[in-house]
């Protein structure tokens, strides 16, 4: 009897486990991104908390850099989305970090900013510069990275 009951546990404690964090809607009702260099904007996105938005891509026309089009393409609804993008939100600081005192410095890095919008017309805004190579910037810097890698993706798949 005591080897059934031992099995049976976590059957019947099952029932009791928490809803999984991919169906909890996020804690942002929007996401806002730019990145630019040499005061040309290169990307810009929007996300909704449905994982719906749009991703812009700046690039050079006919091989001048300065001669730039812009490229805007549509993210459908995407609840799995919503929640990764959540998840790698949640990895960056809770106090934005600046790059004043920066002691490894690289110039004309890009720079921009994610803007979170929450519940009630809260935002919280995350300035950046890829140009600081402190180590615990350079952490912030990566975690922006990612955040944006995951849209990139997204954006480039709806470009084809």
């Amino acid at each position: 009897m005591r080897p059934f009951a031992l099995l049976a546990a976590p059957a019947l404690l099952a029932g009791c486990a928490t809803t999984p964090a991919q169906s909890e809607a996020p804690a942002w009702t929007s996401v806002s991104f730019t990145m630019n260099s040499w005061g040309q904007p290169l990307t810009s996105w929007t996300v909704q908390a449905d994982g719906s938005g749009t991703w812009s891509v700046s690039e050079p026309k006919d091989g001048d850099y300065f001669n730039r089009q812009t490229i805007t393409v549509s993210l459908p609804a995407d609840a799995a989305a919503a929640t990764a993008l959540a998840e790698r939100i949640a990895a960056l600081p809770a106090t934005p970090p600046t790059g004043d005192g920066c002691r490894e410095r690289i110039t004309d890095q890009v720079y921009g900013a994610l803007f979170i919008a929450g519940s009630g017309g809260t935002t919280k805004d995350y300035a950046y510069n890829a140009g600081c190579l402190d180590a615990p910037y350079a952490q912030f810097i990566a975690t922006i990275r990612d955040v944006n890698g995951l849209v990139l993706a997204r954006g480039e798949a709806a470009r084809d």
